[in-house]
């Protein structure tokens, strides 16, 4: 990537990015290994059916609590080498899927919590500040519209804090 035809801006820019992308990885493993040691409790390297009750995203019927059953069918899901367990590496690889589902289980949770009469779709006093997220605008919520505006609210909320650390590094590097 050429910056306005400046060798040495797009040599920074590359260093910015390489930084950037560094720094991710570091708080990522450290993120890792933070989750490691909180649900391996046995400390053998892996997380069991048994600890795995503990990641809230393996709930899949949103009841609030992770049985066996759910937990062994969310370590499936990612358990690479199919020995029943996640060790570090598994649960690195999987950790975006993890935070899907936790997203998932969220939405499903305050979702119903708002939801008064249980005809799942927000109408009336329901809907209060998720308004705009009647995509179709017929006055209703579904949980599928909800999903899309915390969604786009998240991505909305990832750029200007990208865009407010690019701002901050530029400010910094030129001293204004």
């Amino acid at each position: 990537m050429q910056v306005n035809n400046n060798p040495a801006a797009t040599d920074k820019l590359k260093d910015l990015k390489e930084r950037v992308k560094l720094a991710h990885e570091k708080a990522v493993d450290q993120r890792v290994d933070k989750v490691m040691r909180h649900l391996d409790r046995d400390k053998d390297g892996q997380i069991g059916a048994e600890e795995a009750t503990r990641l809230r995203a393996f709930d899949a019927n949103h009841d609030g609590k992770v049985d066996a059953d759910e937990a062994k069918a969310g370590i499936q899901k990612l358990d690479k080498n199919a020995d029943g367990g996640l060790d570090r590496e598994e649960l690195k690889a999987g950790r975006k899927e993890l935070a899907r589902l936790a997203r998932e289980d969220q939405f499903v949770r305050v979702f119903a919590a708002r939801d008064d009469n249980d005809d799942n779709v927000l109408t009336g006093d329901e809907i209060g500040r998720y308004r705009s997220y009647d995509e179709d605008c017929d006055g209703r919520v579904t949980f599928d519209e909800y999903k899309d505006g915390k969604n786009a609210d998240r991505e909305e909320a990832l750029m200007d804090r990208f865009n407010d650390a690019i701002q901050a590094a530029l400010e910094k590097k030129t001293g204004k």
